[in-house]
């Protein structure tokens, strides 16, 4: 038997001296740390187990979604050089379909094929409403956006009021605008087309002197602005 002693210490058979308040607080600490476990241990488990299955879900979401990203972006690519070498209702058709299907960036880049097939086709109004929708939309970012209006600029020349056109494109000529110098050009043609060969042939030698400017543009400026003048 152990026999007590003063301090509140346990002597045991073996010799060893024990603090009665550590196995106590020892056997306390078991019976809550049990208690715990008892009582929150599932939902733990539970809650690891969901993270590591999150994890590994949004890991092979993300490598699917990279597969499908792959195929469907080399999908459009023949798609594109299909349009390139048939420009047809057809091919115009398989476009809209694919944009339907995918949305997102691959969405715009196959209604701008579908636009310049539709165009090249003979269908004029088909991809002016189709540059028109895509230069109001948000989907595709502010780029595509610019893009798609310098387009239906160049498109609208034909049918378009060059007001309209011009009050569409003039914002795109900023200094700071990507696409300026196609938008200036447009412009220079709706001014011309108005009429107006003072502004056109302003606009054209303003290009002709853009050290900026892309070379082949800023020949065809200079060629327009010396057919332009007397």
């Amino acid at each position: 038997m152990n026999a007590v002693v003063p301090g509140f210490r346990t002597a045991r058979s073996d010799g060893t001296m024990v603090d009665i308040f550590n196995e106590v607080s020892e056997d306390v600490r078991r019976d809550q740390m049990q208690a715990l476990w008892r009582r929150f241990g599932p939902v733990l488990i539970g809650g690891a187990v969901a993270v590591v299955a999150g994890t590994a879900g949004y890991v092979g979401w993300q490598r699917w979604q990279e597969t499908r990203l792959a195929a469907a972006s080399e999908r459009l690519a023949g798609l594109g050089a299909q349009a390139t070498a048939q420009a047809n209702l057809q091919t115009a058709e398989a476009l809209e379909g694919f944009a339907r299907e995918q949305g997102g960036g691959l969405a715009v880049l196959a209604r701008l094929h579908e636009a310049d097939v539709r165009a090249r086709s003979g269908d004029a109004a088909g991809a002016l409403a189709i540059y028109d929708a895509l230069s109001r939309e948000a989907e595709g970012g502010p780029a595509f956006r610019d893009l798609a209006a310098v387009l239906w600029g160049l498109h609208a020349l034909a049918t378009v009021e060059p007001a309209q056109i011009e009050a569409r494109l003039q914002p795109l000529t900023g200094a700071d605008q990507p696409y300026r110098f196609s938008a200036k050009e447009i412009l220079a043609l709706a001014a011309q087309k108005r009429g107006d060969a003072a502004r056109a042939d302003q606009l054209f030698q303003e290009l002709a002197d853009d050290a900026a400017a892309p070379s082949a543009l800023r020949r065809r400026a200079a060629e327009m602005a010396a057919a332009i003048q007397p």
